[in-house]
């Protein structure tokens, strides 16, 4: 009969904590399509659409007349936050204008601004300055957590702000590429990778991970 077998907490074996998949409420790979590869499945609609090479795979080219709109949905009003994409814009906005990565409608953006600027707002507002390189792939983050907006380029944290509770309640979804409300324009004019939106402020190491980067 063969001896038993004593186990002391000490030696059993470690549990490595996950982030709940929940906290995914929106990822687009756009490998030739919208479709929304979180739980929520909150797929869009296109119009004037095309894809290119991406940083990975493929990319969305958002052009001047691009429409990529999220129906409005519930999983959208967050109390905390993290908007990451990969993005290489054709051009930089002109004097007066802004072009869009992301928009929820009196809830939180994020925009690219003349000069290269990057803006997130999300009940604060923090902007990294002149960021953005035209024709280059950057991989952008806004996080919004413990009272402050951040902004993130390549891994890193550039800039952040006091923020106050996001609002919630919209009615009009998201855009991507372009400002929301649908048909509110600001389009990014160029290629748009791996949009992914988060109902948590994601970590410094988590976001340095997602951009490749190391020693952020």
């Amino acid at each position: 009969m063969g001896r038993a077998r004593s186990w002391t907490l000490a030696s059993r074996p470690r549990r490595t904590a996950i982030r709940p998949i929940t906290q995914l409420v929106g990822c687009y790979r756009f490998e030739n399509n919208l479709t929304d590869e979180s739980s929520f499945h909150n797929s869009g609609t296109t119009s004037a659409v095309s894809y290119a090479t991406g940083k990975v795979g493929k990319a969305l080219f958002v052009g001047t007349t691009t429409g990529i709109d999220i129906a409005d949905s519930a999983s959208f009003d967050v109390t905390d936050l993290t908007i990451e994409a990969w993005i290489s814009p054709s051009m930089i906005p002109t004097t007066g204008n802004r072009a869009g990565i992301l928009d929820c409608e009196g809830q939180y953006g994020f925009f690219v601004y003349p000069n290269g600027d990057l803006t997130c707002t999300a009940s604060g507002t923090a902007t990294a300055s002149a960021s953005i390189q035209p024709n280059h792939w950057t991989h952008v983050a806004c996080t919004h957590a413990n009272g402050a907006v951040a902004v993130y380029v390549d891994g890193r944290l550039v800039t952040s702000a006091a923020a106050g509770a996001l609002a919630t309640g919209g009615t009009t979804g998201i855009t991507l590429g372009g400002n929301n409300p649908p048909g509110g324009g600001n389009p990014l004019n160029g290629l748009l990778d791996q949009v992914r939106i988060f109902s948590v402020g994601r970590t410094a190491p988590e976001i340095c991970a997602d951009a490749g980067a190391s020693g952020c």
